[in-house]
């Protein structure tokens, strides 16, 4: 049992063990895996099984009255029963006899809680011995694979502005350009370059100039669909993966994007309000291309055929060749 859950090193590997593991000894009725985010503090039910439970996977559960919550709390394992209150949340949508609810930890650090409820196997020491090293397991799996995920994350994300880096652009770029050819949809890339970002370094230091990266990024992703990927090329350049998008609707993303960043005052904490525009260029599958190496090629020609006319503007691979 050990190897199998901490062997894992992924998230979901780990996940699926747990549950083969947890069905196999205890043939719960109902069980459920709870990893604590200490960014919204709260818990995520990342795996939950049994009648009624459905709704509740894949959710988030603050910290508030509730059996499950309080043994996160105070770390400490115990059996629940209905007249003991919330099991989850008040007004849950489960049925549940009696339940075992063991604390998460790792080292000093809280984890999550692990829920076998209702379990077709009697609870007798030597099965809540058993219980209890596979939450030790779970816990160490859970952990390590977190972490695991974090450094993968770190590589292809950019220090500066958290966007995804060029590394990571080709490997998505690859990914999205093959199931565009297999769906028949249309893929649309957005180059862009912040106008005169030079000056902008040169007047108020590399400081500033990195906070107009990072302020740059943020409204990207507010102006992007979760579908999309944003990426920062280098410099003071990003490029936009869009799945699924037409040059027409393209156009409108980039338009969202050039008006948000001219709106938006910059280096406001540094006491300073600067103002910043930003030249764009879009190129489409299938439309002005059907190879992957060359949509990024394209729409960068088509920003920089911006940069050379007025800047601040948007340019499509067939406006730059017809020259309009």
């Amino acid at each position: 049992m050990a190897v199998a859950i901490t062997g894992k090193l992924s998230p979901p590997a780990v996940h699926q063990a747990v549950r083969q593991a947890v069905e196999a000894r205890f043939a719960p009725g109902l069980w459920a895996l709870l990893v604590w985010d200490d960014q919204r503090d709260a818990l995520r039910f990342e795996m939950i099984t049994g009648t009624g439970s459905e709704q509740l996977q894949g959710t988030w559960l603050a910290l508030g009255s509730s059996a499950v919550c309080d043994v996160f709390r105070a770390g400490q394992m115990r059996q629940w029963k209905p007249e003991d209150g919330p099991l989850f949340v008040e007004g849950e949508p489960v049925e549940i006899a009696n339940a075992q609810l063991l604390p998460l930890w790792h080292g000093d650090e809280p984890v999550g809680v692990l829920v076998v409820a209702d379990a077709g196997r009697e609870s007798d020491d030597e099965a809540l011995a058993e219980l209890t090293a596979l939450a030790d397991y779970t816990a160490i799996a859970v952990d390590n694979a977190r972490r695991v995920q974090r450094i993968r994350e770190l590589s292809v994300t950019d220090d500066v502005t958290s966007l995804y880096n060029a590394r990571y652009l080709q490997q998505a770029l690859e990914q999205e350009f093959s199931r565009s050819r297999r769906t028949r949809t249309p893929l649309s890339v957005i180059f862009l370059d912040l106008d005169y970002f030079k000056h902008v370094n040169d007047t108020h230091g590399h400081l500033v100039g990195s906070e107009v990266l990072r302020e740059t990024a943020n409204i990207l992703r507010q102006s992007l669909r979760v579908t999309d990927i944003a990426t920062r090329y280098g410099g003071d350049e990003f490029v936009l993966i869009l799945p699924e998008t037409s040059q027409q609707d393209a156009v409108r993303v980039a338009e969202r994007c050039r008006q948000a960043i001219k709106a938006h005052s910059f280096g406001l904490r540094h006491g300073l309000e600067c103002k910043v525009t930003a030249s764009f260029g879009i190129a489409t599958m299938p439309d002005d291309t059907s190879e992957r190496d060359d949509i990024i090629r394209l729409a960068d020609q088509a920003m920089y055929w911006v940069k050379e006319h007025n800047r601040d503007n948007i340019a499509t691979v067939s406006r730059m060749r017809e020259g309009a």
